[in-house]
């Protein structure tokens, strides 16, 4: 009976690692994809990122030197952007109960807002949601921060 149980904690064991190393795997080559979309838009555009940040099979970069952020989303694709950040009027966090997410409003008021998700309840594990709070926080201070001074820089002010 003791051999039964060892062989079926053993087999369990080798299961549950199994999963773990192939969603830990999956979850690498998700990111070396989103990696080799970023060298090529620097490639093409000639993209010089200053910050650059992974999450929740996500790319956001920032391009100081061509006032550009990019939005890479692995899974759905439709809401990759490149944004000139010249057209942004402002950038708010949203924390709703569900969702913790940047809205990039823009000059033109036509223009409808994007939002970048950072935390969605049923898409992301709960543990994550304080990391990606914070995240969240600290890339709408780097983007606030970069709208004024892209603002600056196209009407020549100085500070």
């Amino acid at each position: 009976m003791d051999t039964i149980i060892l062989v079926v904690i053993s087999v369990s064991g080798t299961l549950v690692l199994g999963v773990f190393l192939k969603n830990l795997v999956a979850k690498i080559n998700r990111r070396r994809k989103l990696e080799m979309r970023l060298r090529e838009l620097t490639r093409l555009i000639n993209l010089q990122p200053f910050r650059k940040d992974f999450f929740s099979d996500k790319l956001l970069v920032l391009d100081k030197v061509n006032r550009k952020l990019i939005y890479l989303d692995y899974f759905n694709s439709k809401y990759n952007d490149m944004i000139d950040l010249s057209d942004l009027k402002e950038c708010r966090l949203l924390i709703r109960g569900m969702a913790v997410r940047l809205e990039l409003r823009f000059n033109n008021p036509y223009r409808d807002a994007v939002y970048l998700n950072f935390y969605q309840k049923f898409v992301n594990a709960e543990y994550l949601r304080s990391q990606l709070s914070a995240k969240a926080r600290l890339w709408n201070e780097v983007l606030s921060s970069a709208i004024i001074e892209s603002r600056e820089f196209e009407y020549g002010i100085t500070g």
